[in-house]
């Protein structure tokens, strides 16, 4: 696997900074959970994220220190995982609160700047057309805007795939690594 390597811009810098000083906090973390009522195609909503996070370079961001500073290093690859959790076996009566308390849980779990990949899905199924998508991602690839952006693709992307169609996303002006140079060289 390649990866290429940028500089942080100087909010990651700083979020990188706080991680050293308190490695393994999920202070840093952005939880959400989307409730996804109907037929779901699991391999299609993989599929979508594969795509997304294809498409977005931030997703594919790991972070380390060179001569001292914090880095973006950019990955060529992160393959797009999402765990399963079957409620099946809980009274349906439960179901709903164990999905909320295990989407607390996901969010209370530390990353790995090193190591990544800083975005985490995780589908809890509580019956077969009832689900939550659990995401969390750090805060050192994104924000609460970004956030809403990427579920729109992910949410674009999966319908496009559902009817045997290709995705339609805009192109991107600019990665966020190019933000970045271009901030360091600004200032």
């Amino acid at each position: 696997m390649s990866q290429s390597v940028f500089p942080a811009s100087f909010a990651q810098q700083r979020l990188w900074f706080l991680d050293q000083l308190d490695p393994g906090t999920a202070a840093y973390n952005l939880p959400r959970a989307f409730r996804i009522l109907g037929p779901l195609e699991v391999d299609n909503l993989t599929r979508a994220f594969q795509i997304v996070i294809e498409r977005h370079a931030a997703l594919r961001t790991v972070f380390d220190s060179m001569e001292g500073e914090g880095r973006q290093i950019v990955l060529s690859e992160v393959e797009a995982e999402i765990p399963i959790v079957e409620l099946g076996e809980f009274p349906q009566s439960e179901r709903e609160t164990e999905a909320l308390r295990i989407a607390a849980e996901e969010g209370t779990k530390p990353f790995d700047l090193r190591e990544g990949p800083l975005i985490r899905p995780v589908l809890v199924r509580l019956e077969p057309e009832r689900h939550f998508l659990v995401l969390t991602m750090h805060h050192i690839i994104a924000d609460g805007w970004s956030i809403a952006l990427l579920f729109r693709e992910v949410t674009k992307t999966y319908a496009a795939l559902t009817k045997g169609e290709a995705p339609d996303l805009p192109d991107l002006p600019l990665q966020y690594t190019e933000y970045a140079q271009w901030q360091r060289e600004y200032m």
